[in-house]
């Protein structure tokens, strides 16, 4: 039992700081949106995305390593495991936040999208449909948060799985064979 409440106390700080990294990118694109000139706002987008995607990896892989360094015979598993509870904090911070954005700061961006689909596909869809669709917008931030907090928590257990074949290090040339 020890073991586990260790993970979860040492997960803590580097999943709100990995959620944090997730909620800035948030904030960014948001403030890019309001941009006038469309080409700077694109690359800045881009440019932004990139540093969010390469950054959240790096940190992951340092948060892993510095987590395994504080055992003496961790394994592959033990950063895996750290890091799949690394990846669902995160993933609760960042769902959380989204849901917050989608509710409270941006509800608008949402309901233009709905009435763009709507008037995109109005001609295929009857009465009803168009109903269910008017009738699924209050419930949509729930929805971000849910489908959000899957997607986080299983490209972060992906990436977790995929950086802890090289954590802890491993010295081929070593001597495992254990003295007589």
């Amino acid at each position: 039992m020890q073991e586990k409440q260790s993970v979860w106390s040492a997960a803590a700080a580097p999943g709100f700081v990995l959620g944090a990294v997730s909620i800035i990118y948030l904030l960014a694109s948001h403030f890019l949106g309001m941009l006038d000139a469309n080409v700077v706002k694109g690359l800045l987008s881009v440019a932004v995305w990139i540093a969010k995607f390469v950054g959240c990896i790096l940190l992951l892989r340092m948060f892993m390593r510095r987590y395994v360094e504080t055992i003496p015979d961790a394994t592959s598993s033990d950063s895996f495991k750290f890091g799949v509870v690394v990846a669902l904090l995160s993933a609760v911070v960042f769902s959380a936040a989204y849901f917050a954005y989608a509710q409270f700061i941006a509800p608008d961006m949402f309901t233009e999208a709905f009435a763009m689909v709507q008037d995109t596909y109005a001609e295929y869809m009857d009465s009803a449909a168009i109903e269910e669709l008017q009738n699924f917008l209050p419930d949509l931030p729930k929805w971000l948060f849910g489908t959000n907090l899957v997607y986080c928590f299983l490209y972060g257990t992906a990436l977790s799985a995929i950086l802890c074949k090289d954590i802890p290090s491993r010295n081929p040339f070593a001597n495992n064979k254990s003295e007589e």
